[in-house]
């Protein structure tokens, strides 16, 4: 998915099953910061929502409307906001992580991830749900 300022995408190595991360294209490391446009700020909540739907569509088809959430992370990953925004190392970005499966023995014991799905095969269902 993408539009003119953000990205969202399924990870080469997912740590579960149709997990997607949303950037900004362009350098902001810092989250605050970069949403004190507000253009920007209305572009990235109606991506959030538009993967939110894919995500639903995937997992309960096309008659989603209605059905209960499916469990997610949100995990945001941003440098520290402070007065001095500059032009920092960090680049900010959003995971959405769909709870599909449970973490029991191997993956427990090892700190390994068994995803059931290629990614390449997440992104293109993801893809194909548009809402």
């Amino acid at each position: 998915l993408e539009t003119d300022n953000f990205i969202a995408y399924v990870p080469f190595a997912p740590h579960e099953p149709h997990e997607v991360i949303m950037a900004p294209k362009n350098h902001f490391p810092n989250f605050a910061a970069c949403l004190e446009n507000k253009e920007l700020a209305m572009e990235f909540a109606s991506m959030v929502q538009n993967i939110m739907i894919r995500i639903k569509i995937v997992l309960q088809g096309k008659n989603w409307r209605g059905l209960q959430d499916p469990d997610h992370l949100f995990c945001l990953y941003t440098a520290p906001y402070d007065e001095d925004k500059g032009d920092g190392y960090y680049h900010w970005f959003l995971d959405f992580l769909p709870r599909t499966t449970y973490k029991v023995g191997h993956e427990r014991g090892t700190g390994e991830d068994v995803i059931s799905i290629l990614p390449e095969e997440a992104a293109a269902l993801l893809r194909d749900a548009a809402p």
